[in-house]
């Protein structure tokens, strides 16, 4: 799941053809893949793996002046890292 063009180029080029959604409006959309790669609100993520899916969450960690830019297959190749949620346990907090 991305937007970001230099994120599915370098996505399809580590993994063949792949399915690209740029949004989700509900998480019924996903129910027919077994793993998803992207970046979500952790609620969704632990509603995905209470659903048995997979979820690997896109983690960027970009200097403050490539903030807001889009980036390179290079420079995903040195910024990003794929962090996966294997176990998730969450409880709602209310003021």
């Amino acid at each position: 799941m991305s937007r970001h063009k230099g994120t599915i180029d370098y996505f399809r080029e580590k993994l063949g053809d792949i399915d690209v959604k740029e949004h989700v409006n509900s998480l019924e959309e996903l129910i027919d893949y077994d793993v998803i790669i992207g970046n979500l609100p952790i609620t969704a993520i632990a509603l995905l793996k209470e659903m048995g899916k997979r979820f690997i969450l896109i983690s960027l960690e970009v200097p403050r002046e490539l903030r807001g830019k889009e980036l390179s297959k290079e420079e995903l190749n040195r910024y990003m890292k794929l962090v996966e949620i294997e176990e998730l346990k969450i409880k709602e907090f209310k003021l």
